[in-house]
């Protein structure tokens, strides 16, 4: 190990947290997150990524470029 990495990993020891953990990375949806709400709520609760996608760019959303999957997002 690099002498960097190891100082970072006997840092988190001595504070008794993880040394390596799963890091969050930003999503093209995330500025989006009560428009996605809002379409998934209802009694069915299962709507295509397409939908959504549509739904956001009929509101004027210019970021979301890629191609919808069709797949359900939410069960």
């Amino acid at each position: 190990m690099a002498p960097k990495a190891v100082r970072r990993c006997v840092a988190a020891h001595d504070e008794s947290r993880p040394a390596t953990g799963p890091v969050r990375r930003p999503r093209i949806i995330d500025p989006h997150p009560a428009k996605v709400e809002e379409c998934v709520e209802g009694p069915q609760r299962r709507v295509r990524t397409d939908v959504i996608h549509e739904r956001l760019r009929s509101v004027g959303t210019k970021e979301i470029i890629r191609p919808p999957t069709g797949k359900p997002m939410v069960r």
